[in-house]
């Protein structure tokens, strides 16, 4: 048996590390630190390709509040980003993406029967700047072979989403698209 003074310290050392940080509450029920929030978003390494099928290679299974996200955005834009009238939406964090003037945070926005991906730029002083939904992954089309959606990110960082579908009349159209932000205009 331990000695009580050996088990007295065991057990402040045990508590010390218990206590020691805790997780943000990214629900937004309680004032956030942005900085705390940022912690959330793994740093990405780019170039990468996020398609329907790996999505969730990415997708981390902490849940952002919509509540968390107001704090830091604008009602409006928090609006187009996650609608207050879906309920059953779900806000992940995906990938923070570091650039000497502004940094980048994607998040994925869950709804039933689709999977979007949005990007929320921030300047170095932690203003917001812009967003923009930059892909979005019908669900019904997932694993199909007359359909494919892929965003690819590269190292400026500009988003290219790349998408191949069948259309009613059985002729194949392949479309790219590309955003990206600019400081000089300050838009996505």
């Amino acid at each position: 048996a331990l000695p009580i003074y050996k088990a007295s310290i065991l057990f402040l050392f045990v508590l010390f590390i218990a206590c020691g940080e805790k997780k943000a509450d990214l629900t937004g029920n309680t004032p956030l630190k942005i900085n705390d929030f940022n912690k959330a978003f793994k740093l990405a390494s780019l170039p990468l390709t996020i398609s329907d099928s790996n999505l969730f290679k990415f997708v981390d299974t902490i849940q952002i509040g919509r509540k968390a996200l107001v704090q830091f955005i604008p009602d409006s834009i928090v609006e187009q980003i996650i609608s207050s009238t879906d309920k059953k939406a779900i806000l992940h964090p995906i990938l923070k993406i570091e650039k000497e003037e502004e940094y980048y945070l994607l998040l994925h926005v869950q709804h039933l029967s689709q999977q979007d991906i949005a990007v929320v730029v921030f300047s170095k002083k932690n203003k917001y700047l812009g967003f923009k939904v930059v892909a979005e992954f019908n669900e019904e089309h997932k694993n199909s072979r007359l359909y494919g959606k892929t965003l690819t990110i590269n190292k400026e960082p500009t988003f290219l989403v790349t998408e191949n579908k069948m259309g009613e009349d059985n002729a194949a159209s392949y479309e790219k698209k590309g955003w990206a932000y600019s400081v000089r205009y300050q838009q996505i």
